[in-house]
């Protein structure tokens, strides 16, 4: 499972306003729905979130998705309501997986969540698996501060 947050999104509706706000909730759920597959569930948690479930996936095919947002999400043009590119958006993401056959979806949830808000404390645009042995397999991408 996989918990998305895109990073400094009240600044994009605060400056360049809510309808802008609308194209990059639009934009990012394109990016998703490009690169997961048909058997994956995606939905919007609240604001900003959103939670992909693979229910296929294993550790490193997770991150690969994840890692495929991040760099599309990352390489968006997006114009605001006048026509203008804006600063592209980033997202932060915590993957969760399920390898304990108790754990309940809230569990998961929770989990991937908490793994996000770390992704977030390292500056966001990363991803932050749940398991070390994952975490030590993959490349960290740099984080990027956005200017909006």
């Amino acid at each position: 499972m996989i918990m998305l947050d895109i990073d400094h999104f009240k600044l994009y509706n605060d400056q360049f306003g809510h309808l802008t706000g609308d194209e990059v909730l639009t934009n990012l759920c394109q990016v998703i729905r490009r690169h997961v597959k048909k058997a994956d569930l995606v939905g919007r948690w609240g604001g900003e979130e959103f939670v992909i479930s693979l229910p296929n996936a294993n550790g490193p095919q997770a991150f690969h998705v994840a890692e495929r947002i991040r760099t599309t999400v990352e390489n968006l043009a997006i114009k605001d309501r006048v026509g203008q590119l804006i600063p592209a958006p980033t997202v932060s993401q915590g993957i969760a997986l399920l390898v304990d056959e108790t754990m309940d979806f809230i569990q998961l949830v929770d989990l991937a969540d908490q793994r996000l808000y770390i992704a977030k404390d390292h500056g966001g645009n990363g991803i932050e698996p749940t398991l070390p042995a994952l975490e030590e397999n993959q490349p960290q991408p740099e984080t990027q501060d956005t200017e909006a």
